[in-house]
């Protein structure tokens, strides 16, 4: 969600502002701007807008905040909460998989991990890359992107360390994944 100011041009000829709550969807065609609140005439400092759209987000989904929030704002926010709930704008986080910045904020926690581990002599070391395992939320935008929610399998590399320098060992991983890369993606390299 965002603020952002829009105008409107009244009968006499005067320029009327107010603000506006708003978020970025994206289309079928492209991305769009869905205005959830009008919040009126109201007199912030464009400084504030990012800490008001905080209070108001944080109050959706029923978070406390940690830090002492300002009076004037507070105001405003419960105002605007109590307004989108009653119209119906708010939309939970699993029905909100429109907006790229909740779809990355639900993604970021799925990783892939590598671990590096040496043999007990020394003469080896292992290397494992593996994915995490993706909750349900995140199936569902991997499925809804058409996306494989695993996208790697487990693989793991072993160089024995004394014939190998670690500057050719870490060549040898970039060509591996590279080329793991490309037959996932379906590329060809000529």
């Amino acid at each position: 969600m965002f603020i952002r100011e829009s105008y409107r041009k009244m009968r006499d000829g005067r320029k009327y502002s107010y603000l506006v709550l708003a978020e970025s969807l994206r289309t079928a065609k492209e991305p769009r701007q869905r205005v959830i609140l009008s919040l009126g005439n109201v007199k912030i400092p464009k400084g504030l807008w990012a800490e008001l759209v905080e209070m108001i987000e944080r109050r959706l989904v029923g978070q406390e905040s940690l830090l002492p929030e300002r009076s004037q704002l507070q105001d405003i926010a419960d105002r605007a909460v109590e307004r989108i709930r009653r119209k119906g704008r708010h939309r939970s986080k699993v029905e909100d998989t429109e907006s790229w910045h909740t779809i990355k904020g639900i993604l970021h926690t799925h990783q892939v991990v590598t671990m590096v581990l040496p043999d007990a002599d020394g003469t080896q070391v292992h290397h494992i890359r593996v994915a995490t395992e993706p909750d349900a939320e995140q199936k569902e935008i991997y499925e809804k992107l058409g996306m494989n929610p695993k996208p790697i399998e487990r693989k793991v590399f072993t160089i024995k360390k004394n014939t190998c320098s670690e500057e050719s060992t870490i060549k040898f991983l970039i060509f591996q994944v590279f080329f793991a890369l490309t037959a996932k993606l379906g590329l060809s390299i000529n």
